[in-house]
């Protein structure tokens, strides 16, 4: 007696999203976000620089102080996140969005609402 085997049921997409790479357009105000991000990265970052101790301990004594931060958005989407993601690949995932293509699967959708809660 030969076994029946079921197909197993494939995740279909919504309509508008692309089944192989999980990607829909972008509309128009999260394109419009994705540039005030970008901007934002370009203009803003962790700087950190070397001023004279207060209570000098030794001559040339230096300590550590912040000249610049990083983006209020981008400083949350780390914290809320476990992992570590790098600059480059969050710069790379707003150029998608600009050009129009947003993943599903990727952290274009986390870095736009985090965006919207904050702007």
């Amino acid at each position: 007696m030969k076994k029946r085997v079921r197909p197993i049921l494939q995740w279909s997409p919504p309509a508008g999203i692309d089944p192989r790479t999980r990607t829909r357009l972008a509309t128009q105000e999260e394109v419009k976000s994705a540039r005030a991000m970008l901007d934002d990265l370009d203009k803003n970052f962790l700087k950190v620089g070397l001023v004279p101790a207060p209570d000098q301990h030794h001559s040339g004594h230096m300590v550590r102080a912040v000249e610049n931060k990083n983006p209020e958005w981008y400083s949350k989407f780390f914290r809320d996140r476990r992992e570590q993601v790098k600059r480059h690949r969050i710069i790379k995932a707003l150029k998608r969005v600009i050009s129009g293509r947003v993943r599903g699967n990727g952290a274009e959708i986390e870095l736009l609402k985090i965006h919207r809660g904050i702007s």
